[in-house]
């Protein structure tokens, strides 16, 4: 089944570590909704499944899961529902001391309740130095925006065709009426064509970020607070946040579809542009469930759909 070589493509994985053993963290939607996980002294979870709510498939699926896991040692670490009352999503480490702090939250993004793990990890914030580096476009023409719609083309090809190239190249070499060319034409646009907007490093618009940081401030309150009244208050304005967010994500769709769509006549480029980014869009569906039978083939699928 897929199952099957998707956790043999994780025991190649896994047994293919470099020495020393690096440290490893598996995590997912695993859905076995009949496996109760209680956690022990030592912050590991130990599993007991309930038979009466299961198939010989999914048991078998699940032992497949532990043999591998048990094999390189690593613990899982989420107790708590995740979804109703089935622990689906769950994550598994080989080192579960690196976890200072674990919390399972209702989410209003998702039918499944967010996992926060917390971790004693710390960034190595070296520059990497890249062997080949991107072309930045650093050249004067690169600076220049030529999609601005105040550009004129009308004009700057009435003062192209008003120069008068035959004096200018007369008993020049090749080269050099190239450069004459290019010198014109750089001349020409710097005049007429208004220069690229520098660009923030970070794309996240300032309204979702306020909201980001909202939660971050929320929820490290949340971790702080002993009081449940409080806690519960807190709980409700991070639902309300993520709602926000949810609310700023789909606006921002609408606005840029407006644009596009006003825009594409004009300049197809700006359509085609919108396509290719939604094409590296997870658009996959599945595994269905019908009468416990999970089904992963993307054909099998789509016909159950129609």
């Amino acid at each position: 089944s897929s199952f099957t070589s998707i956790v043999d493509k994780l025991n190649n994985l896994l047994s293919n570590m470099n020495a020393p053993e690096p440290t490893v963290i598996l995590t997912g939607d695993f859905n076995f909704p009949f496996v109760k996980w209680t956690k022990d002294t030592h912050n590991g979870c130990r599993w007991e499944i309930n038979s009466s709510s299961t198939t010989l498939d999914e048991k078998a699926q699940f032992l497949k899961l532990t043999e591998v896991v048990d094999k390189y040692n690593l613990v899982q670490a989420i107790e708590e529902p995740t979804r109703e009352r089935n622990t689906l999503d769950i994550v598994f480490t080989n080192d579960i001391s690196i976890f200072t702090h674990i919390e399972v939250l209702k989410s209003s993004l998702s039918d499944h309740n967010q996992i926060e793990v917390t971790t004693n990890f710390k960034t190595n914030n070296r520059d990497i130095n890249k062997e080949t580096p991107n072309y930045g476009g650093e050249t004067d023409f690169w600076q220049l925006n030529f999609h601005n719609d105040n550009v004129s083309w009308y004009t700057i090809n009435k003062e192209i065709n008003d120069i008068p190239w035959h004096i200018l190249f007369n008993e020049k070499n090749t080269e050099t009426c190239i450069n004459i060319l290019l010198s014109c034409l750089l001349m020409l646009c710097i005049k007429l064509i208004p220069r690229k907007k520098t660009r923030n490093k970070s794309k996240i618009p300032r309204e979702r970020k306020k909201l980001l940081n909202r939660m971050k401030m929320l929820k490290r309150e949340k971790h702080r607070t002993y009081s449940k009244i409080k806690e519960k208050m807190l709980e409700k304005k991070i639902h309300e946040t993520e709602t926000m967010l949810i609310h700023h994500r789909k606006e921002e769709r609408r606005t840029k579809e407006k644009k596009v769509i006003e825009n594409m006549k004009n300049n197809p480029k700006v359509l085609f542009d919108y396509i290719n980014k939604q094409k590296d869009r997870d658009t996959k569906i599945g595994p269905f469930k019908i009468q416990n039978e999970y089904i992963y083939d993307q054909k099998e699928i789509c016909k159950l759909l129609v």
